[in-house]
């Protein structure tokens, strides 16, 4: 996750649109996403994020969003994914695209990947209502600033 004051500066922001235009892979993960939505890289995309990231993505330019827990969202070469095991299942997707399928699989047994929320929740979709309320109220403060510096930078990049 990068914090707001890194995502809504205009260097960031230059770095990832320059450096994503000629990348073979582009991978964004949770509220990172944001760093490529306000680089402009997200318009007409098909992507995920982080639950709290989702609302923004509309603002950004994306074609369909994928909601939380439902894995990584592959657009061309764009691979996003909200936190946690996403960021592992990205990179697997990516590693198979680029080395083939039996490294991805060797990759995922070296690091002995299987995952196992272990209240069974793991993402809100899944959560008590309460919980879901108390952690979108944690984080509403980030989300305001990363809302306000994604949507200002996407607006500049996509005119």
């Amino acid at each position: 996750m990068l914090a707001p004051e890194v995502q809504n500066d205009p260097e960031v922001i230059s770095l990832v649109a320059n450096k994503a235009s000629s990348a073979r892979f582009n991978i964004g993960i949770c509220n990172g996403v944001l760093a490529f939505g306000a680089a402009g890289i997200l318009k007409d995309r098909c992507v995920t994020a982080s639950h709290n990231a989702l609302p923004i993505l509309d603002q950004l330019g994306v074609r369909e969003t994928i909601p939380a827990g439902n894995g990584v969202a592959v657009d061309g070469n764009l691979y996003t994914a909200g936190p946690g095991v996403g960021s592992f299942e990205a990179a697997f997707l990516v590693v198979e695209a680029a080395f083939g399928r039996n490294a991805a699989q060797l990759a995922e047994v070296i690091i002995e990947y299987d995952p196992h929320p272990i209240y069974g929740m793991g993402v809100p979709s899944k959560a008590d209502p309460a919980l879901v309320s108390q952690f979108e109220a944690i984080m509403e403060p980030l989300v305001v600033d990363y809302r306000r510096g994604a949507v200002s930078s996407f607006r500049a990049y996509a005119m």
